[in-house]
Parts: C-alpha cells; sequence; structure tokens
C-alpha cells in the first residue's frame, strides 16, 4: 500500500513552489490541468497499485512542470495567437509542449523519471488499444492519421531521455499505413533534431507550422492555426480558407479525446480523455480525507483537542480497569510464554556454526557423509522483533465508560505488557470531530517510553473530542506509520465497536477494502478487536469480540499468542 498522504504532501510541495494551489474534482470526471494559479487533478484513491500513483503522479508533476518558469510561455502564446487546443494543430501543438516539459522535468527532483517511466509507457500503449479498436477511424481520418503519426514520432524521441520508451513507439507504428509510415520516416530524418532541442513556445509554434506544411502538406489553418500562413519550404496541398479559424478539412473531430491530458490556456475542463486508475473502480464512492483534513494530535507535548462539551473517560477510571483486569497476572502469563517462545533450540550435525567437540570423532572418517557435520547452531526466535500499532476507536457511539474504558484499559495493557517484552509499539486513537478535521491521537509514540499514569491521563484528555469514526482512512494513517519501523514483522490492532460512520459516502465499504488490501498485501498482519460489538467478524480475517472488562485478559493472551507465534486470531 502506498504512502496516500506522503504523496498529497509531495503534490502540494512541488506546486507551492510554482505558486499553484492545488484543487481536487470527482475521479470519473476530472483531467489534470492548470490555469497558472490553480492545478486541478482528480481525487486519488489511496488504494491505488503503485502503477497507478505513477500515473497520477506523472500527471501532477506535469502539470506542475507546465509552471516552471522556463516552460510557462506556452500560454501566453495560445491565448496571443488564439490556438483552438481541441483542434488538430492544437494536439499536435500539445505533443511537442508535452515533450519539452517532460524532458526539462524529470531530472530536476527525484522520482519524476521513474514515475514517467511508467505513465508515457501505460499512455501509449492505451492509445495503441484505441487505435486497435477504431481501425475504420484511422483509415478514414486524415487527421487521426496525423496524430498516430505523431505519436510515434514523439514516442520515439523520448528513448532519447527515457530509457524506458526504447521500443515504445512499435505499438502505434505498426497501425500505420504506407503514407504515414512516409510521413513517419520523413520526420525522423529531417525534424529529430529540432524536436528534441526545443526550447521556446515559439520555436514549437513555427516547427508544428513547418511540420504540417512540408511533411503532412496540410496548410496549418485547415488544421486550426489562425496565424498559420501555410506557406513553407513545400507547397501545401489541400484548400485553405480565408475566414480566420475555420477549419474545412478537420473541424468535426475533437483530437484532445486521443491525448493524454490536452491543456487549455484558461485551465478550463476540455474534452480529452482521462487518466484511468485500474484498481480504483471500487472505491469511487467515498472520498477520503487528505492531508488538508488529517489532523495529528501528539498528546505527549500538550497538543489537544478543543472539547466537545462533554469528557467521558477519567484517567482514575482507566487506572482502576487495568488493575480489575488482574494486570499482573496477564504480565505473568505473557512472560511464561515470552520464555516459551524465545527458548534457543539447538541443532546438531551442520556443516557450519560452533564445532560440536563430541563429534571430533568422524574427522578421522574421511570417506563417511558425516565426516563434514562437525558442527551445532542454535535457532533463536525473531517473534519480538515485531513492532505493534494499538488503533482506538474515539468515536461517538464509544463513549459509554464500559466501552470506550473497556478499550482504554486494554491499550494500557498492551502498553504494559509491550514495555515488559521490549517490544516497540504504539498507541493511537481517531475521531472525525468535523469534516475538516478527522484527528489521529498520538498517546504512545514507536521507541518512546510513556508512563501508566501519563498514558492514561492522555487516552482520557481525547474523550472530550468523541465524534465520527472514519476507520479506513486511519488505518490507512496507522498502517503508514507502523510501516516506518525497521522490525521486519508488524502487527496491527484495531480496537472498535460498531461499523464505521463519517467521511463522505461510502466509508464501510472504503473501510473493508483498505483492510481486505492489508490482509492481501501481508505486509502488516492486521487484527480487529471489537468492543461489545460482533462488527470486527465481517470486516477483519482475524478478529476478538470482547463483552466486558472480565473478558479482557484472555482476549490479550489470545492476541499475544497471535503476535508472538503468528498464530492467526479466530
Amino acid at each position: 500500500m502506498q504512502d496516500y498522504l506522503g504523496y498529497l504532501k509531495l503534490a502540494r510541495s512541488l506546486a507551492s513552489a510554482q505558486n499553484l494551489s492545488i484543487k481536487f474534482e470527482d475521479e470519473s470526471t476530472a483531467m489534470p490541468r492548470t490555469d497558472g494559479r490553480t492545478l486541478y487533478l482528480p481525487r486519488p484513491n489511496p488504494l491505488w497499485s503503485a502503477k497507478d500513483w505513477n500515473i497520477w503522479n506523472d500527471a501532477c508533476w506535469h502539470e506542475i512542470g507546465h509552471n516552471f518558469p522556463e516552460n510557462r510561455d506556452i500560454f501566453k502564446e495560445l491565448e496571443a495567437q488564439r490556438i483552438d487546443c481541441a483542434s488538430l494543430f492544437g494536439g499536435v501543438l500539445n505533443l511537442t509542449d508535452d515533450y519539452r516539459v517532460d524532458k526539462s522535468r524529470t531530472h530536476r527532483y527525484y522520482g519524476m523519471m521513474e514515475a514517467n517511466a511508467v505513465a508515457i509507457p501505460h499512455h501509449v500503449q492505451s492509445f495503441a488499444k484505441k487505435l486497435k479498436e477504431n481501425p475504420s477511424k484511422l483509415r478514414d481520418d486524415q487527421g487521426l492519421k496525423v496524430i498516430a503519426t505523431m505519436m510515434t514520432f514523439d514516442a520515439k524521441m523520448r528513448a532519447d531521455f527515457n530509457p524506458a520508451m526504447s521500443g515504445m513507439d512499435a505499438y502505434t507504428e505498426s497501425l500505420l499505413d504506407a503514407e504515414a509510415k512516409g510521413w513517419l520516416a520523413k520526420l525522423v530524418a529531417e525534424y529529430s533534431e529540432k524536436y528534441c532541442n526545443n526550447k521556446t513556445a515559439k520555436q514549437e509554434l513555427d516547427l508544428v507550422r513547418d511540420i504540417f506544411t512540408n511533411v503532412f502538406k496540410i496548410p496549418p489553418q485547415d488544421a486550426g492555426d489562425v496565424h498559420g500562413s501555410g506557406e513553407g519550404e513545400g507547397e501545401g496541398e489541400g484548400e485553405g480558407d480565408s475566414e480566420k479559424g475555420k477549419k474545412a478539412k478537420f473541424g468535426n473531430v475533437s483530437y484532445e479525446e486521443w491525448l493524454k491530458h490536452p491543456h487549455t490556456p484558461d485551465g478550463k475542463p476540455s474534452a480529452g480523455c482521462h487518466l484511468e486508475y485500474s484498481d480504483s473502480a471500487d472505491a469511487r464512492h467515498y472520498e477520503p480525507h487528505t492531508d488538508e483534513t488529517n489532523r495529528i494530535y501528539d498528546m505527549a507535548s500538550g497538543d489537544k483537542p478543543s472539547s466537545r462539551g462533554y469528557q467521558a473517560l477519567t484517567a482514575g477510571y482507566v487506572k482502576e480497569a487495568v488493575q480489575q483486569m488482574g494486570i499482573h497476572a496477564i504480565v505473568g502469563a505473557a512472560r511464561r510464554l515470552l520464555q516459551v517462545e524465545t527458548r534457543k533450540r539447538p541443532h546438531f550435525n551442520q556443516k557450519r556454526g560452533r564445532l560440536d567437540a563430541s563429534k571430533l570423532y568422524r574427522v578421522t572418517i574421511p570417506e563417511s557423509s558425516v565426516s563434514e557435520r562437525l558442527f551445532k547452531t542454535k535457532d533463536e526466535s525473531k517473534a519480538l522483533d515485531t513492532a505493534v500499532s494499538v488503533l482506538v476507536d474515539y468515536s461517538g457511539s464509544m463513549a459509554s465508560r464500559d466501552k470506550i474504558g473497556t478499550a482504554a484499559a486494554a491499550a494500557c495493557a498492551l502498553n504494559e505488557l509491550f514495555r515488559t517484552m521490549r517490544i516497540n509499539c504504539e498507541i493511537l486513537g481517531f475521531s472525525e470531530i468535523s469534516s475538516r478535521n478527522n484527528a489521529t491521537f498520538v498517546f504512545k509514540p514507536f521507541n518512546k517510553e510513556v508512563s501508566d499514569d501519563s498514558l492514561a491521563e492522555y487516552m482520557s484528555d481525547a474523550s472530550c473530542a468523541m465524534g465520527n469514526n472514519c476507520d479506513g482512512d486511519n488505518i490507512l494513517i496507522a498502517a503508514n506509520r507502523l510501516k516506518q519501523q525497521k522490525q521486519p514483522r508488524k502487527v496491527l490492532i484495531v480496537l472498535s465497536d460498531g461499523s464505521p460512520c463519517g467521511g463522505y459516502g461510502d466509508i464501510d465499504g472504503f473501510t473493508k477494502q483498505v483492510i481486505k488490501k492489508i490482509e492481501s498485501e501481508r505486509e502488516i498482519d492486521i487484527i480487529g478487536i471489537g468492543i461489545q460489538d460482533r462488527n470486527v467478524q465481517r470486516l477483519y480475517k482475524s478478529n476478538q469480540v470482547v463483552n466486558n472488562l472480565n473478558e479482557l485478559p484472555t482476549k490479550l493472551i489470545d492476541t499475544l499468542e497471535n503476535i508472538l507465534l503468528e498464530r492467526k486470531v479466530k
């Protein structure tokens, strides 16, 4: 699972460096674009695959690249020359300018080339697929044949700075007819150097007009260039039109539909094709919280939420509940389990290891198959080489003392257990306080000790801000914090009651998808503990249900066995 919030923060940082703000739009209709002030992007989905994120990142960074000082001149030219970006001429100019932008930006920041190396081959293959699905269009539409030729030429040229594009031109070149292949040969022979070395938008305009006139034999006016003269080194074929802006031959097709992200000088949405994200279809009915609406509260540093008018929990109640559980008996059981699990197990008759004196006689039997097996080794359990995150639901439905009290007592007990066993752990809480404040409370961070009294105090302080529960969003936050730990095994324990409730859209469905993705990736073991509620049984493969405080010790030991022995809780 990718670092969703990390990508959003990076996008805002890069956009801010070019004086751009970011606005997210509906993924199903949005197209990446910018008007020089705002960067419009499809709303990203935390469940995307690495490939989907590369495509989104490349589109985002490409639009930011248009706003680099050396590339911004294209917007002035588009406006001054009144170029119709949906026209055939606009489409070819768009390709030419995109090459300049990508070549200048991909070496500027770490990760840009890697994303481009995934995204552009994807776009070329998608374009080739569309052509195959529309053979009659390519055959009958001269303008589309021009676009296909230029896409092939562009793919060839991109291999100059992007090694992943090497050979990608074959996807579309194989679909070209004899005339288009002739155009392509002329482009490669006479225009490669110019295409690869444009420095200004004016050079691009002159080059595109030259290509239309002398390669495609189409007067630029006929292709949508209002100011194009139609004159060049060769003679244009086809009739022009004296009325400016009228596209006599190519006015019925919007060629931007075939491009990955066409541009307009005012940044308005256009009719172009939209980026496709293969893994996101099932999650389009929920809008996850972003880096702007997620808020981290470091409770130990005094960063506490504002009260909503009540406090469901006191530190005294939490400490009393922990004592009532018989925490010392739980710790004793944990220690016994720990002794068994971490006991060293010897292995004899090994070819490597420490010399076993009792086997030295074997050197006198050189022809024996055991003559080399003189050593012994010991296996040490790696069960303790584990990082654990405990995530507690602080929603309104948890506000009764027997619920939030049980959850807080469980978290405090786990903290003491993990401290005893020297297991790296973090304890978090979560609550959607408002639509603009999806809160994560950090009660105890990784790699830092917090006393039992302080932990009880922090957990009671957060009970003044119990709202909705966007489980999926906060599981993602906890999982990404957990993934940053060095321990090879990672476990996420979620204590919650009821179903997820909050956000915009189907939070329950989104939460299921988040849990399912974590379970399928197998990088993190995730366990759901239901507090007086059985919904965890439908959400988590590994789950426990705690109906009252008296059941908690047994359930915690079962959970501990799962962590140490890697057994699945049922």
